[in-house]
């Protein structure tokens, strides 16, 4: 499910939910609508980093580049963290 502003639908930029900090704040493009990431974000996010190192680390010697290990993990890891539900909240409405 692509991320929406919660208070009007419009997508938000998946490169703000995917690589953004966790303190970097949203404004929704269509109706100025001010987001926010919860705990749940940083917590997949912190995960999300764990796993992409130690899967990685294990996948060492059945994958010898570590561009295409990097890259399988990527490819699996960053949906997951398009679909968890919570990952942001609307603290303001302008």
């Amino acid at each position: 499910m692509w991320p929406k502003c919660q208070k009007c639908s419009q997508n938000i930029s998946l490169s703000w939910v995917l690589f953004a900090s966790n303190w970097t704040k949203y404004r929704c493009v269509n109706c100025k609508a001010l987001h926010e990431f919860t705990r749940i974000r940083y917590l997949l996010a912190s995960l999300t980093a764990a796993l992409v190192l130690g899967v990685s680390l294990l996948l060492e010697p059945y994958i010898a580049s570590y561009w295409g290990r990097l890259l399988l993990v990527v490819v699996v890891l960053f949906p997951i963290m398009t679909l968890v539900p919570g990952q942001y909240k609307l603290i303001r409405r302008k």
